[in-house]
């Protein structure tokens, strides 16, 4: 088995291990709205597993590509937007979740509609799109979060180990997916190089998405 097919089944195995740590704890999440979490963290699982089969036993990249950039990469923005929502509800922070999830469907948009011709692995526009409007959400929670009395127990404080696996990784690999096409054609060795450098961090999101569910108190 090739190096890089080897990091993508580690991957869809880190959204696994979390997903059990989930599942394993269910009973403190199963009446919260982290219960939509755990079950997340299932089915992203069997997104990435479907993805790697269309890919590599189908060998059909064109499908595969589509597969990611029309449902699962949707799905994932989407689904944090939203837990964003929840986390905020009753604050004054509530709007910056739904103007996230606004940003970022108007940029799918524009990208669906003008932008296709553009051979990306990922829709470049829309997917920058959701990263920024993410980021600037978890700045929010991070600015909330050391505003208040919150971090004093920020180690079983969800949202702190979950927004700062998403930080890590969105912040490290989206450059990647930027100039993904231009490093595989003229930096070639700068390409692996960041490659696995973003799977690295991939580990580390899950790693601490795992923490957050095993040292967590939902609320």
């Amino acid at each position: 088995m090739k190096t890089y097919v080897l990091a993508q089944y580690l991957s869809v195995a880190a959204e696994g291990i979390a997903f059990i740590a989930g599942m394993v704890c269910w009973k403190k999440f199963r009446h919260n709205y982290w219960k939509w979490f755990v079950l997340y963290l299932g089915a992203i699982s069997i997104f990435d597993f479907t993805g790697i089969y269309i890919l590599y036993i189908v060998k059909d990249a064109a499908l595969s590509r589509a597969f990611y950039n029309y449902f699962v990469i949707p799905f994932e923005f989407i689904f944090f937007y939203w837990l964003y929502f929840r986390y905020f509800k009753g604050t004054k922070y509530t709007k910056w979740p739904f103007a996230g999830t606004a940003i970022y469907m108007a940029g799918w948009a524009v990208n669906i509609l003008f932008l296709r011709q553009l051979n990306f692995w990922v829709l470049p526009f829309s997917y920058m799109t959701g990263i920024i409007a993410l980021l600037i959400i978890i700045i929010v929670f991070y600015y909330k979060f050391i505003s208040g009395n919150d971090i004093l127990n920020f180690k079983t404080e969800m949202m702190f180990w979950v927004s700062l696996g998403l930080l890590l990784f969105y912040l490290v690999s989206s450059p990647f997916y930027g100039l993904r096409q231009v490093l595989y054609k003229e930096h070639r060795n700068v390409f692996w190089i960041y490659y696995y450098m973003q799977f690295g961090v991939n580990y580390l999101m899950y790693f601490f998405f795992t923490i957050a569910l095993l040292w967590g108190k939902p609320r």
